[in-house]
C-alpha cells in the first residue's frame, strides 16, 4: 500500500517533495505537528488504560524486549537503523540475559572442573 501510495504521488508530482508524498498528516493535508501528535498518543493511552509515555518510549521497549528474549545484538541494531552495534549496546546491554553462569559451565567442562552446582555425593560410613 505504502508503495503505490508513493507511486501515485511521484506520477502526480514528479520527484519534486509534496505534502501528498506523506503518509500521514493533519485534516489539511500538512505535516502533522509533534504537539498535536504527543497530545493525541497521551489521550489514545488514557482511553486504553495504559501508563502514559511519550511516543518513542515504544522504540526502547522494543530494542529492551528483543535483547531480552536473546535475539541478536547485530540485529537488533540493523532493526533500529544504528550505524554501530557498539551504540545499541551502550543504550541496551542492561536488557541482555546475563549467561555468566552458562560461562561458568562450560568453563568447567574445559578444565574438567567439577560442577559447583551439583552436590557431591554423600559419603557412605566406614562400618558398611
Amino acid at each position: 500500500m505504502l508503495a503505490q501510495h508513493k507511486a501515485r504521488a511521484l506520477e502526480k508530482y514528479g520527484e519534486d517533495f509534496s505534502t501528498e508524498l506523506l503518509v500521514f498528516t493533519s485534516l489539511e493535508g500538512t505535516p502533522i505537528n509533534p504537539q498535536n501528535w504527543q497530545r493525541f498518543w497521551r489521550k489514545l493511552l488514557r482511553q486504553a488504560g495504559v501508563t502514559p509515555n511519550n511516543f518513542h518510549a515504544l522504540r526502547h521497549t522494543h530494542a529492551t524486549k528483543l535483547l531480552a528474549a536473546g535475539m541478536p545484538l547485530m540485529d537488533v541494531s540493523r532493526r533500529l537503523g544504528h550505524s554501530k552495534p557498539s551504540h545499541t549496546l551502550d543504550l541496551y546491554g542492561h536488557a541482555m540475559p546475563g549467561k555468566d553462569d552458562e560461562i561458568a559451565g562450560q568453563i568447567a567442562e574445559i578444565y574438567n572442573l567439577p560442577d559447583k552446582k551439583k552436590k557431591p555425593p554423600a559419603e557412605k560410613p566406614d562400618d558398611e
